[in-house]
């Protein structure tokens, strides 16, 4: 089996161009990165160091979303429904928070973190989170796929990213597969991680010896692609059943799961329909 290069890429929902903290950051495992001020500009970067070779390429966004909630049964009418509506212009100028209301609305989904309240979205969540807040992935700590705003959130990552990553798939459907909604067997497979897990933790603080001033942000990305690459190597870091045990395992690395071992049970066939999965190395 041919190792796979690993490119792991910082979103940012900015809806202005910027570099530095809090911005855009791509790196591999071998000291190559980038700072892209936009989301267009980045995705033009990666699509360019991908254009050979075998990559996985690791966001660290949702691809899916919590099943059962809403009229979305499956990832592929849900990613299709937000790239033609999510509007990101060159200057990163956007209308997630209008697309999340719309998908509301429309779709039952739950959306919630807004500057200001709009028509079918909240700046808050006024409920409690239930069951459906959670994917089975989610650990403790992890942050909701409906939170669009606000610290840790993903939420408004996952929809500008989405986009940007349905658009790219169009372009050649054979050599681009979505881990694990479809088999890793495409050119370049694109995947979600976590790098706040404790499992990348002496990998950042590696690099971080290395160039105290680098930036948080570059820091992680270049720490969780070197762990990544490391386990690159081994047919179980996008190996499905290794997915399955570890979803009806009691813990998850040094935290719980946010949902309980019966509803992890129940949700267990959609993570590959419409829930997804962080991507992490093998015995984390």
């Amino acid at each position: 089996m041919q190792t796979r290069q690993v490119l792991v890429v910082d979103w940012s929902a900015n809806s202005r161009p910027k570099r530095g903290a809090d911005s855009i950051w791509i790196s591999d495992a071998f000291g190559w990165s980038a700072n892209p001020s936009t989301r267009t500009e980045a995705m033009q970067l990666i699509q360019e160091r991908t254009r050979e070779g075998n990559w996985i390429v690791a966001f660290d966004f949702p691809m899916g979303i919590p099943f059962g909630v809403s009229n979305f049964q499956d990832w592929r009418p849900f990613w299709r429904t937000v790239s033609s509506g999510l509007r990101d212009e060159h200057n990163n100028q956007n209308n997630r928070w209008e697309l999340a209301a719309l998908l509301n609305h429309q779709h039952n989904t739950r959306f919630w973190g807004v500057p200001r309240a709009l028509p079918h979205l909240s700046s808050k969540r006024e409920h409690e989170a239930g069951d459906w807040e959670w994917r089975v992935g989610d650990p403790r700590g992890a942050q909701s796929a409906w939170k669009l705003l606000g610290v840790g959130s993903v939420g408004s990552q996952m929809l500008t990213g989405i986009a940007h990553l349905e658009r790219w798939r169009r372009q050649d459907p054979a050599s681009f597969s979505v881990w694990p909604f479809e088999p890793p067997e495409a050119r370049i497979v694109v995947a979600e991680t976590w790098p706040s897990h404790p499992v990348f933790a002496l990998a950042q603080q590696s690099v971080r010896d290395t160039r105290p001033s680098a930036v948080r942000d570059e820091v992680q990305t270049q720490a969780v692609a070197s762990v990544l690459q490391n386990a690159a190597a081994s047919d179980a870091l996008l190996n499905l059943e290794r997915i399955h045990q570890e979803a009806m395992s009691d813990s998850f690395g040094t935290g719980l799961w946010r949902l309980s071992l019966e509803v992890r049970a129940e949700r267990l066939p959609h993570i590959t329909t419409t829930e997804g999965w962080i991507l992490l190395p093998p015995d984390h």
